[in-house]
């Protein structure tokens, strides 16, 4: 897509995985962004990802650089071979990205001002087919297949019990259309190699603004002379 703001992937798809590969998925961040801060700051003598366009495409204006090992299309490849861990290269297992989406429900409220003979029968309508649903409380949650325990590991998890201990502490009436449970996988790369980056420091910021506090000071006595 070079005529939108939208993000490029490519896809690496077989059915002969290695057996080291089989039931993993390998993410590799090639937008270099680390590398372009490590380039400006002189420590880095060039991006091992992507060289500049001479032309751009719309709003695309890096390319994978193609010749070299130690850059672009060979970099990539290296970081792939290797199968590894590192900050550049996650893996996980196939059931990380995946999830159940369900459709969570909340009774139908007696109306108050309701005839008696009306009450009457809804109850004896809900004994028969059970409670019938709000869809103005409807709600919908997605449930990972996996969730981390308290060491850190990835266990897998079910849909019940989740629900009992996120939704029904909450929601003591409600439950689970099951009817209506869908399966998705998403893959996030943003959440993944997300790295934090600290503040800066309220005393910084604040010598910041009274500098230009006082370069605006400056700028109006030059006016009000003029």
């Amino acid at each position: 897509f070079y005529n939108t703001g939208i993000s490029t992937y490519i896809w690496v798809v077989t059915n002969h995985k290695s057996a080291r590969r089989k039931g993993k998925v390998q993410l590799i961040n090639a937008a270099g962004v680390k590398d372009e801060e490590l380039v400006k700051e002189g420590k880095l003598d060039f991006n091992r990802f992507w060289q500049k366009m001479d032309r751009s495409l719309g709003n695309k204006r890096k390319k994978i650089a193609e010749n070299g090992t130690e850059k672009g299309i060979g970099f990539i490849t290296q970081l792939y071979g290797d199968f590894e861990e590192n900050e550049f290269s996650k893996i996980y297992p196939n059931e990380f990205f995946g999830y159940w989406r369900i459709t969570v429900e909340q009774p139908l409220k007696d109306d108050a001002s309701a005839e008696p003979t009306g009450k009457k029968k809804r109850k004896a309508a809900a004994k028969k087919s059970g409670p019938k649903p709000d869809p103005s409380l409807r709600d919908y949650e997605n449930i990972p297949f996996l969730r981390k325990d308290k060491s850190g590991r990835l266990v897998p998890q079910t849909i019940e019990a989740y629900f009992d201990r996120e939704v029904r502490p909450h929601l003591s009436e409600a439950w689970i259309d099951h009817v209506k449970t869908k399966v998705g996988y998403e893959i996030n790369f943003t959440k993944y190699f997300y790295e934090f980056k600290p503040l800066r420091p309220l005393e910084e910021i604040r010598k910041d603004i009274l500098a230009l506090e006082q370069k605006v000071a400056e700028m109006e006595k030059t006016v009000l002379d003029i």
